[in-house]
C-alpha cells in the first residue's frame, strides 16, 4: 500500500536558506597598490635601527669592561708576568709578587706554571 502526498505548487514554502549564486561575479577587481612607507615608517625604522646598534655597542663595552675588571683565566696569563732577572729564583718571585702571602704555596703554583728553573729574560707566568 502507498500513499501520495501531493501538494498545491501554488503553497510551496519558500526556503530563507536557500540562495541562487552567480557561478562567475562580472565586476573585475582593482589590482591593490603596493604600500609605500611614508616618512613617519622611515623615521621610526631609522630609530629602531640606531636603538639596536647603541645596545648592542653598550653591550659590547659592558662585557669588555667586565672582563677587564675580573681578569679572566685568558687576561691573567697575558698581563700578570715577571721577567726573570740574574739571581732570581721562584722564592724571591714570590716574595716580590706577594711579600705577606704563603711563599711556599706561591712558589708551588710558579713552579707548576713555568717549570723549577729559571733562565734570564725568562717570561714568568704569576698565577
Amino acid at each position: 500500500m502507498a500513499i501520495a502526498l501531493h501538494q498545491h505548487p501554488t503553497r510551496l514554502r519558500h526556503a530563507n536558506h536557500l540562495r541562487l549564486v552567480s557561478p562567475v561575479d562580472p565586476t573585475p577587481v582593482a589590482p591593490r597598490r603596493p604600500r609605500v612607507a611614508t616618512r613617519t615608517t622611515y623615521l621610526r625604522r631609522r630609530l629602531l635601527v640606531m636603538l639596536a646598534l647603541f645596545v648592542v655597542m653598550f653591550g659590547a663595552i659592558f662585557a669588555t669592561r667586565t672582563l677587564a675588571s675580573h681578569g679572566g683565566p685568558a687576561n691573567s696569563a697575558m698581563e700578570r708576568y715577571v721577567i726573570a732577572q740574574e739571581g732570581d729564583h721562584l722564592w724571591s718571585i714570590a716574595e716580590r709578587i706577594s711579600p705577606t702571602g704563603n711563599i711556599p704555596d706561591i712558589v708551588d703554583q710558579l713552579a707548576a706554571l713555568n717549570g723549577t728553573s729559571l733562565r734570564v729574560g725568562q717570561v714568568v707566568l704569576i698565577p
